[in-house]
């Protein structure tokens, strides 16, 4: 009997750290710390609300590359998580607002801006997006 209750609590540890992983947002945050080493130092978020298995709401996401700067206001991402496990991004929904990307301004005109290559070992799924107020400078 012993051995019975004390299998069924090593099982049930992990079983409940891992709803808590995808369905609190303390979760989402968690998740979101550990994989900072993994993100360009570049890469800033003020705010991030939600949870792990969707949706997702990121305020004020910054990232800087080679001079262009690319910023929003808001993010709202609703996408299958356990699609991962068949090597999936499906992303259900992505709405991003006040979208600005901001190009160097070179003094030479024939230089021609290259954006980062991004090589995704995913195939990925995109079926709605919706881009408020967007500007290019």
């Amino acid at each position: 009997m012993k051995r019975g209750l004390l299998l069924s609590i090593v099982l049930l540890i992990p079983v409940c750290l891992l709803l808590w992983l995808t369905t609190t947002e303390s979760g989402l945050r968690w998740v979101y710390q550990q994989s900072k080493p993994y993100l360009p130092a570049a890469f800033i978020v003020t705010r991030l609300d939600g949870r792990l298995i969707g949706p997702v709401t990121v305020n004020n996401i910054e990232y800087q590359n080679d001079g262009i700067l690319i910023k929003a206001d808001k993010v709202v991402l609703d996408w299958q998580p356990f699609a991962l496990l068949a090597a999936n991004i499906d992303i259900r929904q992505l709405q991003i607002q006040s979208l600005s990307i901001v190009l160097p301004q070179e003094k030479k005109a024939d230089k021609a801006v290259t954006l980062p290559e991004f090589h995704l070992p995913w195939r990925v799924s995109l079926k709605d997006i919706v881009v408020d107020d967007f500007s290019i400078s």
